[in-house]
């Protein structure tokens, strides 16, 4: 087993001794870890990160697998996104079937999935990952200069940067969740792949309670891109009447990752406000009484729409 990375102060709870769990990090400390040139990577690829949690070092990427991690998925992850953190860390069982899940992941092996099993087996992986972060990290979510909002980017004081600094172990090779998305998941060239991937922040698309599977992938694809864009939480939009313009709000999340649409040979979809008009029920948006034709929104030649982008929302995506 390769030594864990070094880190600087924003050390994982899990890694510290009992006493040190929840220590605040000072302004000093925070700065001295967020200003370095390449961020400290925090290594979960080797160990489990629970204290006092076994499970099985040799375990195998399979369908038993699969099966029984989505039933703590389903446990955990309700029908809104939300998920109960809390409650996970609190049951041991549950920590065990993640590990298990990561231990498989680590040990599969990519050559042996076929197409849509690969490109399902990938973003699985990332989005186990991405829910491994407050799991491993859970005090930490509020004890930063004693915020109260419990965030994502409160982690190590880490700011914007947090879902970069962890480094995980897929089919035997560290990544972190960027290295994830340019190196395995935009070569796809399917931008629909953007809409399924997950975070802890609720400006991500929400983490569901199954994982994918390569069978009828590509229309469980286009169903999770659907059901982003027409939500209103997410993709905002007002209306003034059929030919009139509006405002429409794309979340920061979607139109910061242009390299997938640049990559897309699979949709054409060429641009995030492209993936946002293919996606958008029109009968939804009637039933919702905002009396436009969704292709007025690519015929902005007279700028009767005002297009631009929602703040990204950094608090913990955690049901209570």
């Amino acid at each position: 087993m390769k030594n864990l990375v070094i880190i600087l102060s924003a050390a994982l709870a899990f890694a510290c001794s009992p006493s040190d769990q929840g220590k605040q990090f000072t302004n000093e400390q925070a700065a001295t870890t967020a200003s370095v040139g390449s961020l400290p990577k925090t290594d979960l690829s080797e160990v489990c990160p629970f204290e006092g949690v076994s499970f099985n070092e040799s375990q195998e990427y399979n369908e038993a697998l699969v099966t029984s991690f989505n039933k703590t998925l389903k446990k955990h992850i309700k029908g809104d996104g939300l998920v109960s953190y809390f409650k996970w860390r609190k049951n041991k069982r549950d920590l065990t079937s993640l590990c298990n899940m990561m231990s498989g992941i680590r040990n599969a092996k990519l050559e042996s999935f076929e197409s849509d099993n690969q490109k399902a087996f990938i973003i699985n992986a990332y989005n186990t990952f991405a829910l491994s972060i407050p799991l491993s990290s859970y005090e930490q979510l509020i004890n930063f200069n004693n915020k109260p909002v419990k965030s994502v980017a409160n982690i190590g004081g880490l700011g914007e940067s947090v879902l970069n600094a962890f480094e995980f172990n897929i089919a035997g090779k560290i990544k972190t969740l960027s290295d994830i998305e340019n190196k395995l998941l935009i070569p796809f060239s399917d931008s629909r792949v953007l809409f399924a991937t997950s975070c802890p922040a609720l400006g991500c698309p929400a983490p569901t309670g199954q994982l994918l599977t390569g069978d009828s992938l590509d229309s469980k694809l286009t169903n999770l891109a659907s059901s982003y864009v027409n939500n209103r939480n997410i993709v905002g939009i007002d209306s003034f009447g059929e030919g009139e313009g509006g405002e429409l709000l794309i979340p920061t999340y979607i139109m910061s990752k242009e390299a997938y649409f640049n990559a897309d040979n699979t949709t054409g979809l060429e641009s995030a406000l492209n993936a946002i008009v293919f996606f958008l029920d029109q009968e939804q948006l009637d039933e919702d009484g905002l009396e436009f034709k969704k292709e007025e929104l690519l015929s902005n030649d007279d700028e009767l729409w005002f297009i631009d982008e929602n703040t990204f929302n950094w608090s913990i995506n955690e049901k209570l």
